[in-house]
């Protein structure tokens, strides 16, 4: 497997995730808790995977380092968003909404960005 092939795995695999954790997230049963629960211990995993994926694309001219700067970004959202909004404190309220906009606004941003990388890269 090229290491394109494999950055484009890792990538799909974490939008992937980002797209079941968007449908978790409009649920409003009390199972949604447990589901997310579950969607956000694989975040670290797949995240460390795409860097790693990210690192082999350097030597063909991939921008490592704005690569960094954006997940960088990604992670300081996702902590944030996780620490205000812990599994037991989900709720429906405005602010929890506005929370989980954000973060589908930020891992959309990276995702494109990642995807107009790659293909500039081939």
């Amino acid at each position: 497997m090229t290491d394109t092939r494999r950055f484009a795995d890792a990538l799909a695999s974490y939008e992937g995730l980002h797209r079941t954790m968007i449908d978790i997230s409009r649920r409003t049963d009390e199972k949604r808790k447990t589901d997310l629960l579950v969607q956000r211990r694989r975040i670290p995993d797949m995240l460390a995977h795409l860097r790693h994926s990210a690192a082999e694309l350097a030597r063909d001219g991939f921008d490592l380092a704005r690569f960094e700067s954006q997940l960088s970004e990604l992670r300081h959202i996702l902590a944030t968003h996780q620490a205000t909004w812990s599994v037991v404190k989900l709720d429906d309220s405005a602010g929890y909404r506005q929370s989980v906009d954000n973060v589908i606004r930020t891992v959309e941003a990276f995702l494109a960005w990642c995807k107009a990388e790659l293909a500039r890269i081939a």
